[in-house]
């Protein structure tokens, strides 16, 4: 069993450029996350304020680490197919 992927546009210009804008989000929610991370843990004095949204920004790493490059790679590939 199949199920076509129809993408976002059909002209090869745009897939690009979308390609590139989503690429360019990605690595800027990885870079923010990761920093966020790595300033909660650096300073002890926000280990408990900070607590939430260390988990938070935990949870937003990986469930941006399992879709959008899914989406990247679906969208460079020319057969739109998937199983």
């Amino acid at each position: 069993m199949e199920f076509l992927l129809t993408g976002l546009s059909d002209d090869p210009l745009i897939e690009a450029l979308l390609f590139v804008l989503f690429l360019g989000i990605y690595l800027l929610t990885m870079t923010g996350n990761l920093t966020m991370l790595l300033v909660i843990r650096a300073d002890s004095h926000l280990h408990t304020p900070m607590y939430f949204l260390s988990n938070l920004s935990f949870l937003d790493l990986c469930f941006t680490s399992v879709t959008v490059p899914k989406l990247l790679k679906d969208s460079c590939l020319r057969r739109k197919a998937s199983r």
